[in-house]
């Protein structure tokens, strides 16, 4: 199943026209055969007692008028590849059972020998109008297509009263003899008293059925000729016409083919079935020939494109004609290139055309056998042969031979390095095999474009070589001279202490040229890489590897001076004290030295001096080698640490910084304050509560101190408070805030902080605060000895905002069409009461209010006043215009009887927009019968040219207001009486 059929909404009227009785043309275009078919060719088959099939006059349309049991009307002859369409129409409202058709079918026909068993085989489709139970047995509204093909009992039917079924065709579900190929149940039953519109297109591949142009069904498969009719079960007044075909036979066949080939043309998409004995099939190969039957085939003679087409026909005189490009290719000409000898055991091969393959026939490899240029390496020398089989898009193929001599020219080499680093002693001697001779050699530049064999005097590096034999091979190579690195190494020398020969040289990570190695200090070659004993002076050093390369360093031994030293450990911790320390020390930390200190430091003969005064002190340094230095250091004493407290007045109850500035000794200093509050830093913050002493201790970093102390006088501090008259207040109507000074004594100096950025002084002072918040007052009192009390009452004052009144109101003026306002509060924020004045009659205390105004009582004031959480209240007002009368007049019944009287109706506007007017009027079905944009215009009680049935319509207005976009809709009823 495709898709779901929805049919179209109509109205069951009692009385049949009787141009419907006989039988409507169809809506849609009819096809090119079959319009001359007449029904009284067809046949009845099943069980004649089940159906009573009525054809017109003409032969083109036929009714089933019986409500029996299953039932098909069938054609002569049978049909595939075609499409056929028709139509179907059940006139009648008292049932609503199964009609539809059949297909491919092929029996029974004619009388049952064997009701109980009679093989049946057919496509069936049908539709059911609505649901139903009918003795047990369900059958579902909508679509069902089934096959049914095995033996069936023509008399199981199921029996109630007149009403007859069989269970297979009434409950559409799977049995042994039926196949449910698809189904499309719901709410998409047929309609009584309305033509539908079908079409079945049935070939050998596929079917598709259609109703009303909606695709219900669509099939594949493999399928097999047989006759097509019309079919219904428990369903009378179904007429069946407006029957036609198409037939439409396509045919399939290799569209490229190599010239010679044959071409071989099938009908039926690939599905192996029959076709009707009197379909004729008529071919025109495109090339001149042609041909009829089955399934022919066909050999072209000459390259090109052809048309083949096939013209099919039934005994109706129905034609159908298709066609097929076909491509006959020429084969291509295959050239596998020239023969030819060439140097080494692999070539690049050059085919045409491009596309094909190589095949090796004796021997070799192919880098890419598919490639025209492809690579050949062969085992040896010799002559080889390979195919080249050129090939186009589609397999057509010829091939061609070339052969190949490979000649095998090689050589071999012997390389002489260079001896030393630098040298210009290699050689390369060359050796040919497989050649012819004569073979000449022609070495490149850097071997002096030398042309003989071996190539002598080369330094280190690349060497090229391109050598030619008597057949004209050449070998182009090269070859690198290698030499031995250079030397590398470390010397290392030390020096002599203070003009004594005991200097040093030693070579150290010798690398480079070929070793062992020898070393030649001026005193003859000597195995060993150091010399000691040296005094300072310049000397010459020969290194020598073993094949006899050499290099030679000059190197220095500088003469190393005694440099000891001395320094003051400690001086001077406090002033007066003897502490103090030096340390005298050699210039080699590994080194024995001596030590003696003069008179000042007590001829101490220590490395480090202790307990010395301040002053000059020397010392004598002697090292192991006889090295002698005398050195002097300094002690510093420090200067006296003093510090100096003095007596002060402060008030009481305040906090004071107080600070000690020391002086001498050695900084930094570390401090302790000595108080009541115990605090050992500095400076200090002190609240002074009474008259008091505090002393310090300074600590400098030799931890040296000294101490003194102060005595503080306490002041008294005023007390600090006030009063105010009010705390709180709405930001609107501003007030005044009034503040007094109550702090003790009241001659103390004020000045006062309102929180908002604004201050004052005075005991007694007004303010006002320019937006809403909250504010915390504060109060600075300053008493005539200069002490000082402040007081600050956070969050003090609350100033809170007004409410924004607003609203709006619809529609937006007082009309006799829209009384009724609707007013929409949009006030904000917080609000907690709503007073509404609605104009000139009415109040409310509601949100959003609605209140019926008379459009004579004119424009109306309204006014909006709210009060939020906090108490402060704002209001605002609107005018409401009064607008202009508006009526509208429908009468509610009429007589269009031809007389004349109320022969229409029609609606009656004022104060609307008559050139925005949609009116229409529906029958109790809910169609459409009448509809106008121009309220001048009258219904004159016809729907298509005719006069509608007594009864009672709707009616429905949309009409445009005149000053705004809206549209005001009205729904009401008109009785039509004849």
């Amino acid at each position: 199943m495709t898709s779901t059929y929805k049919p179209h909404s109509t109205v069951s009227y009692f009385i049949v026209f009787l141009a419907l009785l006989m039988f409507p043309l169809g809506v849609f275009a009819q096809l090119q055969c079959g319009q001359t078919i007449d029904f009284n060719t067809w046949s009845q088959e099943g069980l004649p007692a089940s159906g009573v099939w009525s054809v017109s006059p003409g032969g083109n349309a036929v009714e089933q008028t019986f409500n029996g049991s299953a039932t098909w009307f069938v054609s002569p002859n049978d049909f595939i590849d075609v499409t056929i369409q028709g139509s179907f129409q059940v006139n009648t409202s008292s049932d609503d059972d199964l009609i539809g058709f059949v297909f491919g079918y092929q029996n029974p026909f004619g009388a049952l020998t064997n009701p109980s068993s009679t093989p049946m085989k057919s496509f069936i489709f049908d539709w059911k109008q609505t649901s139903q139970v009918f003795q047990g047995l369900s059958s579902s509204e909508g679509f069902a297509l089934y096959e049914v093909d095995g033996p069936f009992d023509f008399t199981g039917l199921v029996v109630q009263g007149s009403g007859q079924v069989y269970p297979e065709f009434w409950e559409r579900v799977n049995t042994p003899i039926v196949n449910v190929l698809d189904t499309d149940y719901g709410n998409n039953g047929w309609n009584d008293f309305q033509q539908y519109d079908f079409q079945l297109k049935y070939t050998t591949d596929s079917i598709v059925i259609w109703v009303d142009g909606v695709r219900i069904f669509e099939e594949d498969g493999c399928f097999e000729p047989g006759r097509f009719g019309f079919y219904n079960q428990s369903q009378d007044a179904v007429v069946y016409s407006n029957f036609s075909y198409d037939i439409t036979y396509d045919f399939i066949t290799d569209p490229v083919l190599c010239l010679g080939d044959t071409s071989f043309f099938e009908i039926g998409g690939g599905c192996v079935t029959s076709f009707p004995s009197t379909t004729s099939f008529d071919w025109n190969f495109g090339d001149g020939t042609t041909g009829s039957g089955l399934d022919p085939s066909h050999v072209y003679t000459t390259s090109g494109i052809y048309q083949a087409e096939l013209v099919s026909s039934d005994p109706y005189g129905c034609l159908d004609t298709s066609t097929q490009l076909i491509e006959i290719l020429d084969y291509p000409i295959s050239n596998a290139g020239a023969d030819e000898i060439v140097c080494g055991v692999s070539h690049s091969l050059n085919a045409s055309p491009l596309q094909g393959f190589w095949t090796a026939l004796n021997g070799g490899s192919f880098s890419d056998p598919t490639s025209a240029n492809s690579s050949i390496s062969v085992p040896g020398a010799g002559t080889y042969s390979f195919v080249w089989e050129a090939t186009n898009a589609i397999g057509c193929s010829s091939s061609d031979t070339v052969s190949i001599t490979f000649n095998d020219f090689n050589l071999n080499a012997v390389l002489t390095d260079v001896s030393c680093s630098g040298g210009a002693d290699g050689e390369v001697l060359i050796t040919t095999s497989n050649g012819v001779q004569p073979v000449t050699y022609q070495w490149t530049t850097p071997a002096g474009n030398q042309i003989a064999n071996p190539v002598v005097n080369l330094t280190a590096g690349p060497v090229a070589l391109t050598l030619t034999d008597g057949t004209g091979c050449v070998i182009d190579t090269s070859f690198v001279i290698q030499e031995p690195s250079p030397f590398t190494f470390n010397l290392d020398v030390f020096p002599s202490d203070c003009d004594i020969a005991d200097g040093e040289a030693l070579v150290s990570a010798i690398s480079g040229g070929t070793g062992p190695y020898l070393y030649d200090w001026g005193m003859g070659v000597d195995v060993q890489p150091i010399l000691s004993g040296l005094s300072a002076g310049t000397y010459s050093l020969i290194i020598s590897d073993n094949n006899g390369c050499d290099t030679t360093v000059n190197f220095s031994i500088m003469n190393d001076p005694f440099t000891p030293s001395a320094s003051v450990v400690q001086d001077i911790s406090c002033f007066g004290l003897i502490d103090g320390e030096a340390i005298a020390s050699g210039p080699s930390p590994s080194a024995s030295y001596t030590y003696q200190w003069g008179a000042s430091s007590n001829f101490q003969t220590t490395q480090v001096a202790t307990n010395l005064p301040a002053g000059s002190h020397e010392v004598t340094i002697t090292s192991a080698e006889g090295c002698v230095e005398t050195l002097s250091v300094v002690v510093v004493e420090p200067s006296e640490l003093l510090v100096s407290l003095s007596d002060t007045a402060v008030c009481i109850g305040s906090v004071h910084t107080f600070e000690a500035f020391p002086s001498g000794g050695t900084p930094v200093y570390t401090y302790s304050w000595n108080n009541s509050s115990g605090q050992p830093i500095n400076p200090i913050d002190f609240t002074v509560l009474q008259n008091d002493t505090i002393s310090i201790t300074v600590t400098d970093a030799n931890n040296c101190q000294v101490s003194d102390s102060m005595i503080l006088i306490g002041l008294e501090a005023p007390t600090a408070s006030f009063n105010v008259d009010e705390l709180v207040s709405c930001m609107f109507p501003v007030i005044n805030f009034n503040f007094v000074n109550t702090s003790i004594p009241a001659s103390a100096n004020v000045v006062w902080d309102f929180g908002d950025g604004s201050t004052a002084s005075g005991n007694s002072v007004s303010h006002s605060f320019g937006s809403p918040g909250t504010y915390s007052i504060g109060i600075e009192v300053t008493g005539t000895n200069g002490c000082v009390s402040s007081l600050v009452q956070p969050n003090y004052i609350s100033i809170f905002p007004n409410p924004i009144a607003d609203f709006t109101f619809s529609p937006n003026q007082i009309t006799s069409l829209f009384p009724t306002i609707q007013f929409i509060d949009l006030s904000y924020d917080d609000i907690v009461t709503w007073e509404w004045t609605l104009g000139t009659d009415g109040t409310s205390s509601l949100q959003h209010p609605n209140h019926d105004f008379n459009p004579s009582d004119g424009s109306q004031l309204i006014t909006l006043e709210v009060e939020n959480i906090h108490g402060c209240i704002d209001s605002t007002s609107r005018l409401i215009e009064a607008g202009e009368l508006i009526s509208i007049y429908a009468p509610n019944a009429f007589t269009p009887d031809d007389d004349e009287f109320n022969q229409t109706w029609r609606i009656y506007l004022e104060g609307l927009d008559i050139y925005d007017v949609e009116i229409r009027i529906y029958n109790r079905w809910g169609e459409t019968v009448w509809e106008s944009h121009d309220a001048s215009v009258g219904w004159d009680g016809t729907y298509n040219g005719r006069i509608v049935p007594d009864g009672v319509y709707t009616w429905t207005l949309k009409v445009g207001l005149m000053d705004t976009d809206e549209r005001y809709e009205r729904v009401g009823h008109v009785n039509v009486l004849r």
